[in-house]
């Protein structure tokens, strides 16, 4: 994994991070003392008292600032407003997808994502967005993940309402992550930050995956409807192996089986934009 660019940002949001994630509060400024707090026990490497932040009026009041311990880096934005529109938006759209089933997980709250957003948005009077920002040579996705999430867990500490990865379309609330502990997530835990969605091409019904980008890896498109669990397993298989599905790869799951048809391959069209395309597979 390469290393951001080392500039210094200016403004809140860095210009290239290398994960993102988003937190909803009902207030922020409780929230950031008992923040702070939570970051000695998950990071301690990490040096609280040395950190600066800066406080911004326009164009919407807002304070930064930049953490680091050793070569990772990070940046959080704490917004003490009500969420802005964009990101309302990112977050209702992790309200239309679906799932994918994670074999790790405990006995979770039975609560859909679209009440579990709507419920969140309503109460949330802050907002919190956590990138990773640098990371050291040869890292993987899979440990920037990790990393990022040490920061998102403290402020899972700290009482948040609501944690999503926008980019996985996926949000979730403490009550589903708390027994994961972020510094050992791994491939059978994909199913966190990764979901699924019908999109059509065409005229033809898909299904695709959301978030295989936070891993370095092109979604996965496949025809027809599938099944959930046959998408976090070859998800979860691919981050595993750190690569993505290659031509002739086959994925089968209750007798039925697809194999890739094509390599990672980029579309202009809104539903199948992918960070690092998409891999297509087709029904055998």
């Amino acid at each position: 994994m390469s290393r951001g660019n080392g500039a210094a940002p200016t403004g809140p949001i860095p210009p290239r991070a290398l994960g993102h994630a988003a937190v909803l509060l009902a207030e922020a400024q409780d929230a950031v003392g008992y923040f702070l707090a939570a970051l000695e026990e998950r990071l301690p490497a990490l040096d609280t008292r040395a950190l600066h932040w800066t406080a911004l009026t326009r164009p919407r009041p807002c304070t930064y600032a930049d953490l680091e311990a050793g070569p990772w880096a990070w940046r959080v934005a704490v917004d003490p407003q009500p969420p802005i529109q964009t990101l309302t938006q990112a977050l209702q759209a992790c309200a239309l997808t679906t799932r994918l089933p994670v074999a790790t997980a405990p006995q979770w709250p039975d609560a859909p994502p679209s009440l579990l957003v709507e419920q969140a948005l309503g109460q949330a009077g802050a907002s919190v967005l956590v990138f990773l920002t640098e990371s050291p040579e040869d890292t993987t996705p899979l440990e920037c993940m990790r990393s990022l999430n040490q920061m998102v867990w403290a402020w899972m500490d700290a009482g948040a309402l609501l944690l999503a990865w926008p980019e996985g379309r996926v949000a979730w609330s403490k009550a589903h992550l708390d027994d994961f502990r972020p510094n050992v997530l791994g491939p059978k835990e994909v199913g966190l930050f990764v979901s699924a969605g019908s999109v059509e091409l065409d005229g033809q019904q898909l299904t695709r995956t959301y978030g295989l980008g936070q891993f370095g890896l092109p979604d996965l498109l496949f025809a027809g409807t599938v099944d959930p669990a046959v998408l976090a397993g070859a998800a979860a298989f691919a981050v595993a192996r750190e690569q993505s599905l290659r031509v002739g790869d086959r994925v089968e799951h209750e007798g039925r089986r697809w194999k890739v048809a094509s390599p990672a391959t980029s579309s202009e069209q809104a539903s199948l934009k992918s960070r690092h395309g998409l891999v297509v597979l087709t029904g055998e």
